[in-house]
């Protein structure tokens, strides 16, 4: 999936478009005092945290109509060349997780990789300025990735660019389950920013955030599509059946 984050799982639908943003896109969320002074007071208490420990990170969520679509969302919202992910789970209540930019990168190689990126996940996570838990699962904070098996990564052409850990951290990320949805804008705080900067930060993104009708087809394809295997389909579907019954 070029210019994507990558998933693979059973049952899960990955999209991999980039859309242009249609001009009948409506802006997603208005910005009320409560949230502008909530999103002020988390900026602060990051921008001290992160002048203690180098940085930290600055969240707020947001309640969203109960049908919103974060794939929708993404399509119409991505700004050209951001990373971006999104999953749906139709059968687990409706499940959705959207997620545009990159707030925080964390990436890892060799043997150890796994327990390095929990262990640096859970020190920025714990130290996060944002709201309580509230909402579906991934609502707030949330970081997507994925790991290679090798411990060095992926050798071909198709996994240029991603380390054999990585996560990222959005910046904007929607999540929906069971009727309920939330938008969480997400800001990373350095010891040189002022509250006032992450502040400018997350409300521009929060602009720019559009929801329009997935279109039918990508009208800007990055490529030409193309597939290339050095070995069978057959192989693969083969060592699928076997790893089926051997689990």
């Amino acid at each position: 999936m070029p210019d994507s984050r990558r998933l693979a799982g059973h049952g899960h639908q990955a999209y991999a478009r980039r859309p242009s943003t249609p001009s009948h896109a409506q802006p997603l969320v208005r910005v009320d005092d409560r949230t502008r002074e909530r999103l002020g007071r988390h900026a602060a208490a990051a921008v001290r945290r992160a002048r203690r420990a180098g940085d930290a990170l600055a969240a707020v969520t947001i309640e969203l109509p109960g049908d919103a679509d974060p794939a929708a969302i993404v399509a119409a919202s991505r700004r050209p060349g951001e990373p971006w992910f999104v999953i749906e789970q139709p059968e687990s209540g409706g499940f959705a997780l959207g997620a545009l930019g990159c707030a925080a990168a964390l990436e890892a190689s060799g043997k150890e990789r796994f327990a390095t990126l929990s262990a640096a996940w859970r020190a920025l996570s714990s130290t996060a300025a944002c709201d309580p838990p509230d909402g579906p699962p991934g609502a707030g904070p949330v970081a997507v990735g994925g790991f290679a098996f090798d411990a060095h990564g992926g050798r071909g052409d198709a996994w240029r660019g991603f380390a054999p850990a990585s996560l990222h951290v959005p910046e904007v990320s929607i999540a929906r389950r069971d009727g309920e949805a939330r938008l969480t804008v997400c800001v990373r705080a350095s010891a040189d920013d002022t509250a006032e900067d992450l502040l400018e930060r997350a409300l521009g993104r929060l602009a720019g955030l559009r929801s329009a009708p997935l279109p039918l087809r990508d009208p800007r394809p990055v490529s030409r599509a193309r597939v290339a295997s050095a070995m069978p389909p057959e192989h693969y579907e083969a060592a699928v059946e076997r790893a089926v019954e051997r689990i």
